[in-house]
């Protein structure tokens, strides 16, 4: 879990904040074969009109090697 405070100055100035958190899972599916997944739920939280949203992340990685 994670969270990050910023402040931008200028004629789109903003205060938000980022709140995230995840999960990864990893195997070794043969001696040369391996796979990953990961999951991250990120939230922006603004001062300004319409920067708030949510994100879900998901992220499927296979390595192969020679």
């Amino acid at each position: 879990m994670s969270c990050q405070y910023g402040e931008e100055e200028g004629a789109y100035a903003e205060r938000y904040t980022y709140w995230s958190a995840g999960l990864i899972a990893s195997r070794l599916l043969t001696t040369k074969l391996s796979g990953r997944i990961s999951y991250r739920y990120l939230v922006k939280d603004s001062n300004r009109r319409g920067g708030d949203y949510a994100a879900n992340i998901v992220s499927l990685i296979c390595r192969y090697r020679f």
